[in-house]
């Protein structure tokens, strides 16, 4: 029986330690040509970026790209083109998530930059790849710091409602409360220097036990600071 897209793909994923950087935009290694089109690009082709892409590879990290290549079956032996067209501020988040589905890690410049990990964190979910996912969701969660907590509940309400954000927002919210549940007036500079959101998150957990008259201070504080 003829081997389908799908078992090789869950073969691939069996052997997921295997490292496969060599293989990215490698016509030898590759059966397909992904194109990455911009939404600020269309219609300008010449704007348009191609990567040589294996199937097998991508669909053994992503059910999305096992759907997506499982109804566009290749009929000859020819490099099949397919087109994925993104928002311009995602296009470098999806460049690093084919970097670690094909290599397994993050670029140490990636790893330190928050808001890149947020973003790939994003594209990683909207693209279906688990192994990302958990691999960003790790590096925040296993430091969250004052920037990082502060950083995440900057995002929308739909994002932070999104399976992927959640947990790293409920962490986020779990950081402030531990860290100003007996702490704020000594902490009323650090206080002065949160956003809005990170505040709110302040003054509502009802762990911090504040008085109304020492909320309104803080606030008052906060507010002739910015």
């Amino acid at each position: 029986m003829d081997e389908t897209l799908s078992d090789r793909a869950i073969a691939n994923v069996s052997n997921c330690t295997y490292n496969f950087e060599f293989a990215l935009n490698n016509p030898k290694f590759s059966d397909r040509l992904l194109q990455i089109l911009t939404s600020e690009s269309i219609p300008n082709d010449h704007m348009m970026e191609c990567i040589h892409i294996s199937s097998v590879i991508l669909a053994g990290a992503s059910p999305f790209f096992l759907n997506l290549f499982s109804n566009d079956k290749l009929e000859t032996d020819e490099q099949k083109e397919t087109i994925i067209t993104i928002d311009v501020s995602q296009k470098d988040a999806l460049m690093e998530l084919l970097n670690f589905i094909y290599g397994k890690k993050l670029s140490p410049t990636i790893v330190a930059n928050i808001p890149s990990l947020f973003s790939i964190l994003m594209v990683a979910h909207k693209y279906n790849v688990p192994s990302c996912v958990r691999y960003c969701t790790c590096l925040l969660l296993s430091d969250m710091n004052l920037n990082t907590a502060s950083y995440c509940l900057e995002l929308s309400a739909e994002l932070l409602a999104s399976r992927a954000i959640k947990p790293i927002a409920m962490a986020a919210q779990k950081f402030f409360v531990a860290r100003y549940e007996e702490n704020i007036p000594k902490l009323q500079e650090e206080v002065d220097q949160l956003p809005l959101s990170s505040l709110e998150v302040v003054l509502c957990k009802d762990e911090l036990n504040l008085m109304e008259d020492d909320a309104y201070d803080i606030v008052l504080k906060w507010a002739r600071a910015r």
